[in-house]
């Protein structure tokens, strides 16, 4: 039976100059990649074993704007077969994230 196990989220530094400082050192597509490693190593399961990847993203534009998701996954290292989507809801786009995965569990979207 399919879940949403986890949710783990990319890190952020305190203030905003830091954040912009910070986020010089790892393109997002990066980010994303290393919150997925964390998730894979958090819950040790096999990446081939992910029907799909939904990410919130806000502003899409510019190096986000090419379904930052999809990029991240191939960055980690996952199987190219695994589809991925970044979705944009403003201040909501996390949260639509997980609604949307709920909806793909409830209707048993994901069940092999």
């Amino acid at each position: 039976m399919p879940v949403i196990s986890s949710a783990p989220r990319a890190r952020r530094a305190g203030g905003a100059r830091e954040i912009k400082a910070r986020s010089l050192e790892f393109t997002r597509r990066e980010l994303f990649a290393q919150t997925l490693a964390t998730l894979k190593e958090r819950l040790g399961f096999e990446p081939r074993d992910v029907d799909d990847v939904i990410a919130g993203c806000v502003s899409q534009v510019g190096e986000q704007g090419a379904n930052v998701a999809r990029n991240a996954v191939l960055a980690a290292g996952w199987p190219y077969e695994i589809s991925a989507v970044s979705l944009n809801r403003f201040c909501a786009s996390g949260l639509q994230a997980i609604h949307f995965g709920a909806m793909g569990v409830s209707s048993a979207r994901w069940i092999s």
